[in-house]
Formats: C-alpha cells, sequence, structure tokens
C-alpha cells in the first residue's frame, strides 16, 4: 500500500471561532465542546469562551478548519 496524500485522523483537526461577545478569536478541537442535539436547527458544537463567561453555539455542519499561516512559502 501506498500513500498518496497523508490526511488528518478526526480527532486531530483544528477549528477557528470567534467569540460575538468579546471577539476573542481561538482554536479548539471538538472534543473541547459538548454536542447539543436539534431537530430544527441541526446539532451544534456550544464552547466556553476562554475569554469572557459566554457560551459559543457553532452549527456542526458549518465549522471552521484553522490552517496555520505558512511564512515561508507566501509570495
Amino acid at each position: 500500500m501506498q500513500i498518496l496524500e497523508r490526511g488528518t485522523p478526526p480527532g486531530d483537526v483544528t477549528y477557528v471561532a470567534s467569540c460575538p461577545s468579546c471577539r476573542t478569536k481561538f482554536t479548539y478541537k471538538k472534543h473541547e465542546g459538548r454536542i447539543v442535539a436539534d431537530q430544527r436547527d441541526g446539532d451544534a458544537l456550544v464552547l466556553n469562551c476562554p475569554t469572557c463567561p459566554k457560551e459559543i453555539w457553532l452549527t456542526l455542519s458549518n465549522l471552521k478548519v484553522y490552517t496555520a499561516p505558512n511564512y515561508y512559502n507566501d509570495k
């Protein structure tokens, strides 16, 4: 077997979000939040903001994957 392109295991994916209250931008992994099932609006991931006491509700279908900036290959 030969690997053509190495992927990322599902538990190792890092996502990015921002708090609508204090505007803190942060990264997280899915296991750091709790999943809330909702038949009407779709399932959500609930995180606690690392800066203020607010909860952040994110739709599971719209999570944004974090890609680190590549300072060496940017032209």
